[in-house]
């Protein structure tokens, strides 16, 4: 597959994911039995984010587009491809970093743990829409996540895509020597995320008891792990196990939502394991 089939492809499947988890999957709650959308704020909730999400996600089909004419082979490292590059990323070695699948299955792994101590500590790093929701709690904790975190964190995506692509241009029109180009990018995106992070709190959550630098913390977090594994899954997995776990506490005992997750990823365990042997059975037969 060449270099631009490659990201179009990345940036299709992209699409399809987030039209399903900001669009399809909360519209499918919220007018089905549970009946959210019949509460006119929480309609008009879905309503803001779902324009935040087509705003960003058009910024990075425009950026996607832009850089596919500007860039070629060889300037991988100075691309705004981050939708799934890990190749240009710090971890690009490592093998299950490089499968999108198991890059999902080890975040939701490393952040239900986080979850977890999130849970017994009751230190949450992100607030959440605050809303008078008179429907099951299956669909309340749907809602914490969805569409909220992933627009949001959508948002962020397109903003660091945004910043990589002027100054990766700038290393290239200038020729810039590309291995300088981490060392400047990496404190960029972290300046610029924080700042993201603590406007989108401060203007969405201004009554939050959350310390804004903690809030400055969590999207600092997450706009440095776009960069450094070159991907944008564990930030958004991050984002939504935080806000789920964050409402799971509101709803239920510690002890059961650290009951649940645990037997959760007992069986998650199991299903990635299944996964690896499979893929290694099918690559010794092709052998």
């Amino acid at each position: 597959m060449n270099y631009k089939t490659k990201n179009i492809l990345t940036l299709s499947v992209f699409i399809i994911y987030i039209v399903l988890v900001i669009g399809v999957a909360p519209m499918f709650v919220g007018f089905g039995p549970s009946g959210g959308f019949e509460k006119e704020e929480i309609l008009k909730k879905f309503m803001f984010y779902l324009g935040i999400a087509i705003f960003s996600a058009v910024g990075i089909v425009a950026v996607y587009v832009y850089a596919l004419h500007h860039f070629k082979e060889g300037d991988e490292e100075i691309t705004p491809f981050l939708i799934h590059n890990p190749e240009r990323g710090i971890f690009k070695n490592i093998k299950l970093i490089k499968n999108p699948i198991t890059l999902i299955f080890l975040s939701i792994f490393v952040f239900s743990i986080l979850g977890v101590l999130s849970t017994l500590t009751q230190t949450f790093f992100s607030e959440i829409p605050k809303i008078e929701q008179k429907f099951t709690k299956t669909a309340d904790v749907f809602f914490s996540a969805y569409p909220a975190s992933p627009s949001e964190t959508l948002g962020l995506g397109f903003l660091v895509m945004l910043v990589m692509l002027i100054v990766g241009y700038y290393f290239k029109k200038h020729n810039i020597n590309k291995r300088n180009f981490i060392f400047i990018i990496i404190p960029l995106i972290l300046i610029i995320s924080i700042f993201y992070g603590v406007i989108n709190h401060t203007l969405r959550y201004s009554d939050s008891d959350i310390k804004l630098l903690t809030v400055a913390g969590f999207w600092g977090i997450q706009g440095v792990l776009i960069i450094i594994f070159g991907s944008v899954i564990p930030s958004f997995i991050m984002h939504d196990v935080n806000n789920i776990f964050y409402k799971l506490n509101k709803l239920f005992s510690s002890d059961l939502v650290v009951s649940v997750t645990v037997s959760v990823l007992i069986l998650l365990f199991v299903i990635f394991l299944t996964y690896i042997l499979i893929r290694r059975g099918r690559r010794k037969n092709e052998k």
